[in-house]
């Protein structure tokens, strides 16, 4: 019997990823593309949307094919998540009109965010949507573009997340799903319709929405322009597409009420399934991508990001050996912490390098290292930056556990679990067990099931979890260590309080 195969492909920050599976669930090939992330200036962050993603998927499809040998033709069906929300704004012609600003990472519009909440009231704004203004929504940003580049606005057609303009590339058609646009906050609770009154409000053009509807539906078929540019075939569903811890979630099975993942990714995002909205201002709140299903979740501002820029800057030795013998210098930081005590390290890190998200929500946080001595190396540097995303990992989770349902179930995918030393320092810090999925493919997997649910080849989500889901490792805390962290999470928490209004006046 013929297979029948399905492209799954996620745009990240930093990166993107692409895998190619069968109907019953087997990889054929997956690939990795780094790319760079844009800060023209402090606090904000960009992509070039052609550069990075509609180059990033060509570039993938190219390496699994060839990979996999399997055609391009071959492909039934096609499923993409991207980082989100991030604004994309395109002319009549479909072309960018400038660089994408990203997610919660670019804090630009923290003016527009106090001018909107002025305007509206918060109140308001939260029992509409959801969700409180932060750096994650795109309300303030499309009105900074209004303020700062007026051209831009009134020169543009419509305007779309990384998933939604792979879409159009492929098929010409515009769509966002509606987990997208609930978490850019621009979607009413209640009816999942966009916030029609407050684009009035602004000013800023009805016409420029895109259609809503869910990830898994179709968005088109794939268009001459398309396959001219990709070898797939005319006429190949693409689905609408989604976020990418959606697509994490549903890779990793999670979709039933309280069972929470744990993606490592360039940040660290969380998200919680429920069978009925339960908000938090501190959290982002809106509809899961499957029909029924709700979500409560945030992220920090950094993660792997911040184990980026360590590499970058201090650890050249570790890249010249990677050159050399191909030992990753990411692996080689980790198994230098073995030479450490399994004791917290003493040294404080605020790891909010751009801005802190959740539950915070400041975008004019920045970073800090306390307690340095001139007996710390940079071993234990780079441990406290762990340790300081473990600490606003468990911030984010004792907002979970306020209303009484704390995760059920934690399951943690992405590069970082890759890292058996950074899970078990977070698992110390937090004091839950973390399950960690086998897979690495994470998000281009749950794209590419989604594309199976969305063409009909999958009846429903239970086949992932009976079929696909391979549990590795389950990271248990260890008590002792736990108890020696509790200290310092506290100082943690104090520091921000203490440095707030010093590190706002640097801002």
């Amino acid at each position: 019997m013929e297979k029948e195969y399905l492209l799954g492909v996620d745009i990240g920050t930093s990166g993107s990823k692409g895998v190619i599976i069968s109907s019953d669930g087997k990889i054929k090939a997956d690939s990795y593309v780094e790319h760079e992330l844009s800060i023209p200036q402090p606090g904000w962050a960009e992509h070039d949307a052609d550069k990075v993603w509609w180059n990033d998927f060509k570039l993938l499809l190219e390496s699994l094919t060839r990979q996999s040998k399997i055609e391009a033709s071959q492909i039934l069906a096609v499923g993409v998540s991207a980082l989100c929300p991030d604004l994309l704004l395109i002319d009549k012609k479909g072309s960018p009109l400038r660089p994408a600003i990203l997610y919660g990472i670019d804090s630009r519009a923290y003016k527009e965010i106090e001018y909107i909440n002025q305007l509206f009231g918060k109140e308001y704004i939260f029992n509409t949507t959801g969700n409180t203004l932060s750096a994650q929504s795109l309300l303030p940003k499309l009105l900074w573009v209004k303020e700062n580049e007026p051209d831009i606005l009134q020169r543009s057609w419509k305007f779309l997340t990384a998933s939604s303009y792979i879409l159009y590339k492929l098929t010409g058609n515009i769509f966002m799903d509606y987990l997208s646009a609930s978490v850019g906050g621009l979607t009413r609770l209640q009816d999942s319709s966009w916030v029609t009154d407050m684009f009035e409000t602004l000013n800023i053009s009805l016409d420029i929405l895109p259609g809503l509807d869910w990830a898994t539906e179709i968005g088109g078929g794939i268009n001459r322009n398309g396959a001219a540019e990709t070898g797939l075939n005319e006429g190949v569903p693409v689905i609408i597409g989604t976020c990418d811890v959606a697509a994490e979630a549903i890779s990793a099975g999670v979709f039933e009420p309280g069972e929470t993942i744990l993606v490592y990714g360039s940040t660290i995002s969380y998200l919680q399934c429920l069978n009925k909205p339960l908000l938090n201002p501190s959290l982002f709140s809106g509809i899961y991508c499957l029909p029924d299903c709700y979500f409560r979740g945030g992220a920090t501002a950094t993660a792997g990001s911040i184990t980026k820029w360590f590499r970058e800057n201090f650890a050249q030795l570790e890249k010249k050996k990677q050159k050399e013998s191909g030992v990753n210098a990411y692996k080689q930081l980790s198994d230098q912490l073995k030479e450490l005590s399994l004791d917290p390290t003493g040294l404080l890190v605020l790891p909010f390098f751009t801005g802190a998200r959740s539950p915070l929500n400041d975008e004019n946080a920045k970073g800090i290292i306390a307690g340095l001595t001139l007996s710390h190396n940079k071993n234990h540097i780079y441990k406290a930056l762990l340790e300081g995303v473990g600490y606003e990992i468990r911030h984010n989770l004792e907002v979970l556990k306020e209303d009484g349902f704390p995760p059920s179930k934690i399951i943690s995918v992405g590069g970082g679990t890759k890292s058996r030393i950074w899970t078990q320092i977070v698992s110390d810090i937090t004091g839950v067990e973390q399950y960690c999925v086998k897979q690495q493919t994470g998000a281009p997997l749950g794209a590419a099931f989604l594309a199976g649910l969305g063409s009909g080849i999958f009846s429903d989500v239970s086949t992932i979890r009976k079929d696909w889901i391979d549990i590795g490792d389950k990271v248990q805390p260890n008590p002792v260590i736990h108890e020696a962290y509790q200290k310092y999470y506290k100082l943690y928490r104090e520091m921000y309080k203490n440095t707030r209004d010093i590190i706002h006046k640097i801002n």
